[in-house]
């Protein structure tokens, strides 16, 4: 069975890319359609266009990201230093999602995940392996514990589409496409692994990598409010983004009782906070 590593662009998925390679490697790039999201960096919204050009029939071209522009030149710069490819795929922009789900992401329902993670990396694995299971290596380290399903590994089961009917109508079949594995975990042989924040934190200083303070979505619903009010000083037009997807959508919001226009009127926090390492989705797709 090939091993994937699925890489987010944050520092425990890149020491998983360096020290334990993978048959393949692939990175899921969060998209939005709002001008307010676009990469500002001509060079680096070129190659990540480059990247994920083969899309834009489908999705049209890349514009921006609620994910910091960070993130993506990590992926381009982790590619060179393993010496391996790094797939690029997407899924719809996360602006259009809400609108034809009518509906915003939450605790409580986390498409978001399902539908701009999941589903393109099992497209991908399809199309890579001929419909055959990967052995997912999933960046969890062993002091995230809450985000662990369970002992050794987990069936990994998503809805995918594979091919179009004659009305032009996606065909889609449920495909079990990986087993879930931690090598930050769990050693070959079974024992524990001691991969934890520190060890990683460490390599990540020394790495010459240039991490993004905060991983994934800038605005995401499983962040504090004091790192969104971080973010929200870092990125403002990525937060603007956001905003205007709750506004557009007209009720509720994505983090409880807390619109994002609100963030940026909240105190900034009197010292420098570090939220690297704090646990987040337990999908094991969006990750540091």
């Amino acid at each position: 069975m090939k091993r994937l590593n699925s890489i987010s662009g944050g520092r425990t998925s890149a020491y998983m890319a360096v020290h334990f390679p993978a048959d393949l490697n692939v990175f899921a790039a969060v998209c939005m359609d709002n001008p307010h999201s676009a990469i500002k960096d001509t060079g680096l919204l070129k190659a990540v266009r480059s990247k994920l050009e083969r899309f834009n029939e489908e999705f049209g071209e890349f514009i921006g990201s609620p994910e910091d522009p960070k993130t993506f030149k990590v992926v381009l710069d982790l590619e060179q230093m393993i010496g391996r490819e790094i797939s690029w795929v997407r899924g719809e922009s996360f602006d259009k999602l809400t609108k034809r789900k009518n509906s915003l992401p939450c605790i409580d329902w986390r498409f978001c995940t399902t539908i701009m993670k999941m589903i393109p990396i099992a497209k991908f694995v399809y199309q890579a392996t001929g419909g055959e299971k990967v052995l997912n290596c999933a960046g969890i380290r062993i002091d995230e514990p809450s985000r662990i399903k369970t002992e050794g590994h987990r069936s990994q089961v998503v809805d995918i589409p594979i091919s179009k009917s004659a009305k032009g109508r996606n065909k889609w079949i449920k495909y079990e496409f990986a087993e879930a594995t931690y090598p930050l975990v769990y050693a070959a042989d079974g024992s524990i692994a001691p991969i934890r924040k520190n060890v990683i934190y460490d390599w990540a200083a020394q790495s010459g990598l240039d991490f993004p303070v905060s991983s994934n979505c800038q605005f995401c619903f499983h962040k504090g409010v004091s790192e969104l009010i971080e973010n929200q000083q870092r990125n403002p037009g990525i937060f603007q983004a956001g905003e205007d997807m709750e506004a557009e959508h007209g009720r509720g919001t994505m983090k409880k009782d807390l619109p994002l226009a609100n963030i940026k009127k909240m105190q900034r926090p009197a010292f420098q906070l570090s939220f690297w390492g704090d646990e987040s989705c337990e999908s094991g797709f969006c990750t540091d």
